[in-house]
């Protein structure tokens, strides 16, 4: 696998990772909240604050995405 390859593959892992942090935030997905993942790194906070919380990291693995592509074919 060359890197160009593992790069895309890399940028659409985060892209799809945004993705679903986003929609989870903004559709307040119960499953989402309730696994044990994210209760692990958000239990102390109410469900409100949760929902930032991963909205914002849906946003930053979104701009992480864009940045692996434009290194990848810009630089």
């Amino acid at each position: 696998m060359s890197i160009d390859a593992a790069g895309i593959i890399m940028a659409a892992v985060f892209a799809l990772s945004g993705c679903i942090c986003v929609l989870a935030s903004v559709l307040d997905w119960d499953w989402f909240f309730r696994s044990q993942g994210v209760r692990m790194l958000t239990y102390r906070l109410s469900r409100r604050w949760q929902r930032a919380l991963y909205g914002v990291l849906g946003v930053l693995m979104f701009g992480m995405s864009w940045c692996v592509i434009k290194a990848l074919f810009v630089g």
